[in-house]
């Protein structure tokens, strides 16, 4: 398998915080990987990809360690090169795209001309996009202005733009968090495909931690900025970690009829009020 991106010692601090975001992490995702990143809220996850997207992301440019994509610096690389490299599907955008369905996805394609946005197509643009929109169910609304969608429609717009970038690598911040079970496995089907059938790797930052279980082929969790567990669903969550990383008591089962482990969460004793 060939490496596709690679960590190492990143640390980030963002302005005026006592405590870093991220702390020391080391990690490495090959081509042919689902790469799950879990943990709870604030543990890193969002930063993480951020940092890969470049730090202007975060509005800062103050991180240490190294970020390596595809063999490459990832500070002295072009944002059109990374662009070519990496797609990156964030957490919620701040309202609504201004475009319609098509437009939000032909803008997957800007990496690949050589002129202007607008401009001169890349030759295989129409029929890239055309397949993006279909396999995210969104061309039947391709002439749908973004602002008349439903947070799921948006959420698979968003996503078939990233497809129409037909990177190598792919970062995904919560992808199916607003799609009902239906889109969610879609989507993570299509996920597979890639990662089966063109070697992309995927890290992909998410809360669900059976659709995880499921789907990613390696599991990577993040507790208070720092990385504390890598491996197989199975190897990876363990009642021992759920309590460390989430604070809970759960049993992790195998299912009949569906791989990977299955978490069973304890239900909470009632909170007692203070006296």
């Amino acid at each position: 398998m060939t490496t596709h991106l690679t960590l190492h010692q990143l640390s980030f601090t963002y302005p005026r915080q006592p405590r870093s975001a991220l702390d020391d992490v080391s990690l490495t995702v090959q081509g042919g990987e689902l790469v799950g990143l879990l943990g709870p809220n604030g543990s890193g996850k969002s930063t993480l990809l951020k940092l890969v997207v470049g730090p202007e992301a975060l509005g800062h440019a103050a991180s240490s360690g190294q970020i390596t994509i595809h063999g490459q610096d990832a500070r002295a690389a072009s944002p059109r090169w990374r662009a070519r490299q990496l797609a990156y599907l964030p957490q919620q955008l701040l309202g609504a795209p201004p475009f319609t369905v098509e437009e939000l996805a032909r803008l997957g394609r800007y990496p690949h001309r050589s002129r202007s946005l607008w401009g001169e197509p890349d030759a295989a643009g129409d029929a890239v996009v055309e397949d993006a929109m279909r396999r995210c169910d969104v061309w039947p609304m391709r002439h749908r202005p973004c602002a008349e969608l439903s947070g799921g429609e948006r959420q698979r717009a968003l996503l078939a733009s990233v497809l129409a970038q037909q990177p190598r690598t792919l970062l995904l911040d919560e992808p199916t968090s607003a799609l009902d079970l239906r889109y969610a496995l879609q989507i993570h089907a299509i996920l597979g495909e890639l990662v089966a059938d063109q070697q992309a790797a995927v890290l992909m930052a998410s809360h669900d931690l059976h659709m995880a279980a499921r789907f990613c082929t390696r599991l990577v969790v993040l507790h208070e900025g720092r990385l504390v567990a890598d491996g197989s669903p199975d190897d990876v969550l363990t009642p021992a970690l759920l309590q460390q990383v989430y604070g809970i008591e759960a049993d992790v089962v195998r299912h009949p009829k569906w791989p990977g482990p299955w978490v069973l969460p304890q239900r909470p004793s009632p909170r007692e009020e203070p006296s």
